[in-house]
C-alpha cells in the first residue's frame, strides 16, 4: 500500500509542476493579415467553425509544414492557412 500512495504522491506533484509550467507559458498570437476561415481540421474542406477579420489577434499553437497554422479558437484546436496570418 505505501508504494502505491507514494507513486500517487509523484504523480500528482508532477501534474501539479506541470500546471505550473502552463500557467507562466506566455500565450502567443498571430495576426489576419486577410479575412480568412477557421477549420476544424487542416483540410480547404474541412468544416468551417469561425471566421476571423483582418487585425484580428488568434491564439497561436504551431505552424505546421503542410501550410496550415494550428491555433486556439474557443478553447478547441483549429487551423487557419498560414498564408492568412503573421
Amino acid at each position: 500500500m505505501r508504494s502505491n500512495f507514494a507513486k500517487t504522491q509523484k504523480k500528482e506533484e508532477n501534474d501539479n509542476d506541470n500546471k505550473d509550467k502552463d500557467k507562466n507559458k506566455k500565450t502567443e498570437y498571430v495576426t489576419a493579415i486577410d479575412n480568412v476561415n477557421i477549420r476544424a481540421e487542416a483540410d480547404i474542406d474541412s468544416e468551417r467553425v469561425g471566421f476571423a477579420y483582418t487585425g484580428d489577434k488568434l491564439e497561436f499553437v504551431e505552424n505546421l509544414s503542410n501550410g496550415w497554422t494550428k491555433i486556439k479558437y474557443n478553447g478547441k484546436d483549429c487551423y487557419v492557412k498560414t498564408d492568412y496570418v503573421q
